[in-house]
């Protein structure tokens, strides 16, 4: 798991597909990429890394089980409160 001092979430768009998660329970991919101006292809990689470390959780969708879903996880959002802290001290 990803500690919140890591230095590695806020690289790159890491940390802006992070904080998308953390606008809306349970998006999809799509849903994300209309949040941020990144690729596909790196959004994808980067939401199964989060996964991964434990900052977002994914499930199927009801509707389609093809679709997954994406929420963010309480330390997840404990790193993205952390980050809006930063920002808005800058």
């Amino acid at each position: 798991m990803t500690g919140i001092g890591d230095s590695s979430v806020v690289r790159g768009g890491r940390a802006e597909i992070l904080s998308a998660v953390a606008e809306e329970d349970r998006q999809s991919v799509s849903s994300v990429l209309d949040r941020v101006s990144l690729s596909r292809q790196y959004v994808s990689s980067t939401l199964q890394r989060l996964e991964d470390e434990g900052l977002v959780e994914k499930e199927g969708s009801d509707d389609d089980k093809r679709e997954k879903l994406y929420s963010i996880t309480s330390e997840g959002q404990a790193l993205v409160d952390v980050l809006n802290g930063i920002y808005a001290e800058a």
